[in-house]
């Protein structure tokens, strides 16, 4: 029960980390028709913030 708990738990995290990018191209090209491939930079960056963060911290 607490693997199913923890694959939910990553794929929920995951797809909304999925959306919220994809949300944001959405809206650049629909507002100014133009791709802006600088969010992808900003999500790595992000995500080598969080893991810094989290190692620092001790966690798992």
């Amino acid at each position: 029960m607490e693997l199913i708990t923890g694959i939910l738990t990553s794929a929920i995290a995951l797809g909304a980390i999925y959306a919220a990018s994809s949300v944001s191209l959405a809206l650049l090209w629909g507002s100014i028709s133009m791709l802006n491939l600088a969010h992808g930079a900003l999500i790595v960056l992000g995500a080598y913030g969080s893991v810094a963060i989290v190692s620092a911290l001790g966690l798992p």
